[in-house]
């Protein structure tokens, strides 16, 4: 049976009976040659250590008179054309299926990646809620560490950082040895005189709250990482932080995106809520998104319309991320701060109590 040597837009086949004896992928580089009847060299030298000696057939005199010098190539008869014909339409049905078949795995791998991010959104609750519960346990300690270091030296109550008040007991201890700015203060201090035993145990507490900050900085560090990976729209909009903490409120990015903006504007806030619900109070403006800059900063009037116009963002940005993983954060950002300065602008002065009152009514 005689060989067809077979060109596409997709390669060089060589065929037997139809059966596909090579097939050699084009490159970008190689399709301007193949589409002038040439050969690229690398493809000539593949076919001739195959099929050196073998007669083949083709159906384009261009490659013929390329590939003459180097193989025995023929034109194609017209019962031979009938054959690459009709090889050619087998080509063209299996790279039909194999596109579909591709359409597919694109579809699929997408999902896969999207539930990939999905799921990895639980690490994000997990790290967040580590952080919350290490605030809690630094701010725990370090009352109990004011409170029992302040029977030795009160007046350093005065610094107000805890994790600066921390860092001077586990370098320090003994007042006496503290730097010259606390010196005077110390020399004159209401404190008791400690044993050196006593005041070792409050460095060793004051050591292991400073190892719980740094761990705290290495949980930060690995939220900035991931959540621009998982929910990059939310993370731009307000920070990893913030992202983290609405995800966890929500129950999971697929959860958030799924929240009406409404919702999102007091996540946190349930206690608030239910009081509203049940015994008619005013109902709360904002819940956790209270910790975005812009809402915790402005006059308490505009507060609750600057939080409505905050969680309608984060509405659109949970959703992008979860459905769709387009990055449209800076478009909204811009939005949302045009929509800040119309408020700021619009609501200089605060209501009258009156208005106020009417405004929650309504």
């Amino acid at each position: 049976m005689p060989l067809y040597l077979i060109t596409t837009s997709e390669g060089i086949g060589v065929y037997r009976d139809g059966e596909k004896l090579l097939f050699l992928e084009a490159k970008s580089e190689h399709i301007p040659e193949i589409m002038e009847g040439k050969l690229p060299r690398e493809f000539v030298d593949e076919i001739e250590k195959r099929f050196k000696g073998e007669e083949i057939l083709v159906d384009d005199k261009r490659i013929v008179e390329w590939l003459s010098q180097y193989l025995l190539v023929k034109l194609a008869s017209d019962d031979d054309l009938r054959e690459i014909k009709r090889i050619r339409r087998k080509i063209k049905d299996e790279m039909e299926e194999w596109n579909r078949i591709r359409d597919v795995s694109i579809r699929m791998t997408r999902e896969r990646i999207r539930r990939a991010s999905a799921d990895r959104d639980k690490l994000i609750i997990q790290a967040i809620e580590a952080v919350d519960d290490l605030d809690k346990s630094i701010n725990l300690l370090v009352s109990r560490l004011r409170e029992w270091y302040s029977l030795h030296f009160p007046e350093l109550n005065d610094v107000k950082d805890h994790e600066e008040y921390v860092q001077l007991i586990k370098k320090y201890g003994e007042r006496s040895k503290f730097p010259e700015k606390y010196l005077e203060i110390a020399k004159s201090s209401m404190g008791a005189d400690m044993e050196p035993e006593d005041l070792e145990v409050m460095r060793s507490l004051a050591s292991r709250i400073e190892e719980l900050y740094r761990m705290r900085e290495e949980l930060v560090k690995y939220l900035e990482d991931l959540v621009p990976r998982v929910a990059p729209n939310l993370g731009i909009l307000v920070g990893p932080l913030l992202a983290a903490r609405l995800m966890s409120l929500a129950g999971g990015l697929e959860k958030l995106a799924k929240l009406p903006a409404s919702t999102i504007q007091v996540l946190g806030a349930e206690k608030a809520l239910f009081r509203h619900l049940r015994k008619g109070k005013n109902p709360p403006k904002h819940g956790v998104i209270y910790q975005y800059p812009k809402v915790r900063g402005s006059p308490r009037w505009q507060r609750g319309k600057i939080a409505r116009a905050l969680a309608a963002k984060l509405s659109i940005a949970a959703r992008m991320d979860y459905f769709s993983g387009e990055v449209v954060a800076d478009e909204l950002k811009s939005d949302l701060e045009d929509r800040i300065a119309e408020i700021r602008e619009k609501y200089k002065k605060p209501p009258k109590k009156g208005a106020a009152s009417r405004s929650r009514r309504r």
